[in-house]
């Protein structure tokens, strides 16, 4: 998600590409794969954070324990 100013106030709005790698990583976990299959997975695809680092497994297992994140793996 990204945080967009609104005249409103702070708003959070989808961004696509996000979603489609944190639905890729709630499925694969789903699935029963660990943690660290796949940050390495999604390393060696060259699948970045948000903030262009490599993955860690401790990073993957905060997508899925995100409540927000965590609806988005049944979208």
């Amino acid at each position: 998600f990204d945080v967009l100013e609104a005249s409103d106030g702070k708003r959070l709005v989808r961004n696509d590409a996000e979603h489609a790698v944190a639905q890729e990583i709630i499925g694969r976990r789903r699935a029963g794969e660990s943690f660290g299959a796949i940050a390495r997975g999604l390393n060696e695809r060259g699948v970045t954070t948000k903030t262009g680092a490599e993955w860690k497994p401790i990073q993957v297992s905060r997508v899925c324990a995100s409540k927000v994140l965590a609806e988005v793996g049944a979208a």
